[in-house]
């Protein structure tokens, strides 16, 4: 219970990155310390030089050579070089068995833009995944190569025994390769020595030879674009972390061991505050989730080492004009949505039922939602772990397909994510990539119940139309009814039942404080005339007055039909229960080490003056223990450059900052030290031309 999580003391660890000829990375090594609450948080970083990790010192084991061969046809890059052949010196790379040859080392022609890599990985001459099937790969060679036969042998740096050894031959008539694979139980950075030998047809003599480093490091790569295997491996992992409980996965993976119900915990204790968020809506919001995201995947990674976190390329769906129907959420996947009875109104009180926006299929199959027993403080309506201002009362996590066909409810674009490219300010780009480069995503997976609510809104003139009911309802929850909540004008009510024989006749509203009626209008009308640009009805001759429009959405919103409108939960502070919330964000990070490899940006300078500046959407927040609304210090916390995310035990602050994850992520420097990279940086399913744009801003920025 949440009593014994907060009663454990306090800990703190330091860990190093060795310094041992060219493995350091950076500046003079630095040890930092985090003082952890109930969460065991594991963050990779680097501050100067340093790999930071929250896990037991590690020990070296490697695996047996895998004795199974694979047979594939040779790229037709590597026959068609007019390059000559050097025969003292080979060109070659490691890559993982059943993959394309990373372009960070792909000497025979790159898929993606050159200008696009890490920095650090220029010593290096090949990566090396934890556990993963590992085998050689040629540049640059003649016909000849089709007689001969190439041996490999990959040995810890820092261990001269630790070895394993691999050959790649060819069949002379069809021109076909077998290789043998090596497999390590490395961890990241670790270093390994390679040597590759071309032996002669006799087999005896050699020919040629060449050697070089290679890094441990993890790959993220598409989700689909993993191998079945690898695509299975990963799911079921990540399945794991909503099955076991964090007791049963400490004692089967150690003490850093977190579930999703944990996380969960901690994003929503940051995010459904009713003073502010600390982690949506400002400029911290990128580097805040690449925290979460990584907690995520070293719990993974305890449970099977060779995997990693993917990322969802969603601008690729919406360029096949594809939402809810997407692949991604699909049986093979994360399972998929139910359409309603009329997808272009959404589910409805009159067609549809609340509980059929469960996950219809796969492992995740009728997931349901926890009830909050561990934040009294923003627990509210039916009890579940769902943000205050979201009166969802079924008992499964919720999705809820739509399809209202306009430029508010799509999948993220291929343009917006060009258009943030071109922020030259960082703290734009920070900002502006919650937006139409991200949150269309949430809304597409979490979707909507109930706009059928404001039917009689437009029947009684207090809306133009139902396409004017579409737009509202679109942000009646997310942006409106939080406002109005995070202004303290509106209150859910503490506690409700749901009507398990029939959900949809489930009672809870939001209550309205004394004396803001005028208040809770004049934001109403605002956020809908000027924030979603309708039609303002109390100007039409003849329409209905102020006085009467007024009423009617007072009566609406206070303890009416205005709290049976409700959200799905990726749409909200609760999001991370939904299991396709975790391929969301990494996809984010990608657009951002993008930019930064293109020459990052003209300005890198963190806002701090909330008055001046944007730094978050609430710099002016309410504040319960003076009731008063205003520029408090902490209304913006978690959008700084220094900040944290806050402890659920509510007297501290936890893990890195936001600088400190900035220069983790940044691939310019040497100083990189995620445990991952990206697998590339193309967007050619995309009509823009994205690598001239990055070319172009490279340029700029020499």
């Amino acid at each position: 219970d949440h009593s014994s999580i907060m009663s454990k003391s306090l800990f703190s660890e330091s860990y190093e990155k060795e310094s041992a000829g060219n493995i350091f990375l950076g500046e003079s090594t630095k040890k930092y310390s985090f003082r952890l609450g109930a969460l065991a948080c594991t963050i990779f970083l680097a501050i100067g030089g340093t790999f930071l990790l929250t896990t037991s010192e590690h020990s070296f084991k490697s695996s047996a050579v895998t004795s199974s061969l694979t047979s594939q046809s040779e790229i037709s890059s590597t026959d068609n070089n007019s390059e000559s052949f050097h025969v003292t010196e080979l060109s070659f790379t490691l890559k993982r068995s059943g993959y394309s040859v990373l372009d960070y080392f792909d000497r025979s022609g790159r898929t993606s833009n050159s200008l696009m890599d890490y920095a650090f990985l220029q010593k290096y001459i090949a990566i090396i995944e934890p556990k993963s099937p590992t085998e050689l790969s040629l540049f640059r060679v003649e016909e000849d190569i089709y007689t001969r036969s190439f041996k490999f042998k990959v040995c810890s740096s820092t261990d001269s025994t630790n070895c394993q050894s691999g050959f790649r031959s060819y069949d002379a008539v069809t021109k076909t390769a077998t290789s043998t694979t090596v497999t390590f139980d490395c961890k990241p950075y670790d270093i390994f020595d390679v040597t590759v030998e071309e032996m002669d047809s006799d087999q005896k003599t050699i020919v040629a030879e060449s050697s070089g480093k290679a890094v441990c490091l993890y790959v993220r790569r598409e989700i689909r674009s993993l191998s079945s295997e690898d695509r299975e491996a990963f799911l079921t992992a990540a399945h794991s972390l909503w099955t076991l409980s964090d007791e049963q996965g400490k004692s089967l993976y150690g003490s850093t061991y977190q579930s999703v119900s944990l996380l969960l915990k901690y994003h929503h204790f940051n995010a459904g505050q009713q003073k502010t968020d600390h982690i949506h809506n400002g400029n911290g919001v990128i580097l805040q989730h690449i925290k979460f995201t990584n907690l995520f995947e070293s719990s993974l990674q305890l449970v099977d080492s060779s995997t990693s976190l993917p990322y969802w390329e969603f601008t690729a769906d919406n360029s096949k004009g594809l939402k809810y129907d997407n692949d991604v959420l699909t049986a093979e996947y994360f399972g998929s949505m139910h359409v309603p009875a009329d997808v272009s109104r959404g589910f409805t009180y009159s067609k549809d039922r609340i509980e059929d926006g469960a996950i219809q299929n796969g492992r995740w199959a009728k997931l349901t939602t926890p009830f909050d027993k561990d934040l009294p403080s923003i627990k509210f309506a039916y009890g579940y772990m769902r943000a205050p201002w979201n009166l969802n009362p079924s008992p499964y996590v919720s999705r809820f397909a739509f399809n209202f066909n306009s430029s508010k409810d799509q999948l993220p674009t291929c343009s917006a994510h060009y258009m943030a490219l071109q922020n030259e300010d960082m703290m734009d780009f920070f900002f502006e990539s919650e937006l139409e480069p991200h949150g269309g995503n949430h809304m597409e997976t979490g979707g909507l119940f109930g706009c059928d609510m404001f039917d009689q809104l437009v029947e009684g003139g207090f809306l133009a139309d139902a396409d004017a009911a579409k737009m509202v309802c679109l942000f009646w929850v997310p942006a409106i009814m939080k406002g109005l909540f995070r202004l303290n004008y509106v209150l859910p009510q503490s506690v409700c039942v749901v009507n398990t024989t029939d959900i949809q006749a489930s009672q809870c509203s939001y209550e309205c404080q004394a004396g803001v009626s005028e208040e809770i209008y004049n934001y109403v009308h605002r956020y809908i005339t000027i924030h979603l640009g309708l039609e303002d009805v109390t100007m039409r001759p003849g329409g209905v007055s102020i006085e009467q429009d007024q009423s009617k959405w007072i009566e609406f919103i206070c303890g009416g039909d205005g709290s049976k409108v409700f959200v799905g939960d990726n749409y909200e502070s609760s999001s991370p229960k939904d299991p396709s919330f975790w391929v969301m964000h990494p996809t984010l990070e990608r657009l951002l080490q993008a930019k930064l490899m293109a020459g990052g940006f003209l300005s890198e300078k963190w806002y701090d003056d909330v008055k001046t500046q944007h730094v978050c959407d609430y710099a002016r927040c309410y504040d319960a223990d003076t009731n008063t609304t205003d520029y408090f210090e902490d209304c913006c916390y978690g959008h700084f450059e220094d900040d944290r995310m806050l402890d659920i035990s509510g007297s501290g602050y936890f893990g890195p900052t936001n600088s400190e994850v900035l220069l983790a992520t940044d691939p310019r420097y040497e100083t990189y030290s995620m445990p991952y990279i990206y697998d590339s940086f193309s967007w050619s399913h995309c009509e823009e031309d994205f690598d001239a744009l990055l070319t172009s801003m490279a340029a700029a920025h020499k």
